[in-house]
């Protein structure tokens, strides 16, 4: 900016009035003039490239960067104080309280295991000997529930989907048709309901005493016992674990 421009603009600043060009009137103004510059104003009024009075009159408000570098440090401290409290809550406390109740639990929060020829082979209910949320698709065993996680414990849930939606009567309809294809003689209207549809937790592994009762013939032609002494196995035991008697 040229210093005679400077020199005007300084004038309606500070008298807060101008002639427009061609007019013979002052204009009275009340304006507040926001500048911004990549020149820096202090050295340019030293060097007398930039007049010394107009700077000091346009340094009477705070720059926007000055205005900025005060509301980060007015602000550094809370957001600091609010990490290291997070910090400490959630990877400190709260582990120490899920730690805490965890050595309370059988097993001390490793699960009670399921050994077999010194192999684990899974994981047991607390207090029973049930598996817990496993799945069973083999022929030679009871199968479990259909879960909408497919059995993942990091996902437990159900699918969400209303009776009447499309996928989700498609998805029950494709395991009638392979239950039914795996239990030759079964009728479709002797399977029951949780054969065919997912848990609300998703990880609901029992079958009903009429869920396995239709699964007797198959598993009793693949592990041996007869049928005759798998039924009242069967229809004695309210909640099955997904497992076979053995002889």
């Amino acid at each position: 900016m040229e210093l005679g421009l400077q020199a005007k603009l300084l004038r309606v600043l500070e008298g807060q009035e101008f002639v427009k060009t061609g007019d013979t009137k002052c204009t009275r103004v009340n304006v507040r003039l926001v500048a911004a510059t990549n020149y820096d104003l202090r050295q340019e009024a030293e060097q007398g490239h930039f007049r010394p009075d107009l700077y000091y009159r346009l340094a009477v408000l705070p720059n926007q960067q000055d205005r900025q570098i005060r509301l980060m440090k007015n602000q550094l401290l809370p957001a600091l104080r609010l990490t290291l409290t997070m910090l400490v809550l959630c990877c400190v406390l709260y582990p120490a309280v899920v730690w805490t109740a965890a050595q309370l639990a059988p097993g001390h929060g490793a699960g009670v295991q399921l050994r077999r020829n010194g192999r684990v082979v899974g994981f047991a209910n607390v207090g029973q000997k049930s598996n817990v949320g496993q799945k069973f698709t083999q022929s030679e065993y009871f199968n479990s529930r259909s879960a909408a996680a497919d059995y993942h414990a990091d996902g437990s849930c159900g699918s969400n989907k209303g009776l009447s939606n499309p996928e989700y009567l498609a998805v029950v309809k494709a395991r009638l048709d392979t239950f039914l294809l795996q239990n030759l003689g079964v009728r479709a209207a002797d399977v029951p309901a949780e054969l065919l549809t997912a848990s609300g937790s998703g990880l609901d592994p029992h079958p009903s005493p009429q869920g396995a009762l239709v699964q007797v013939a198959r598993v009793a032609a693949r592990r041996l016992p007869p049928p005759p002494r798998c039924k009242p196995w069967c229809s004695s035991t309210s909640k099955l674990a997904c497992s076979a008697p053995t002889t």
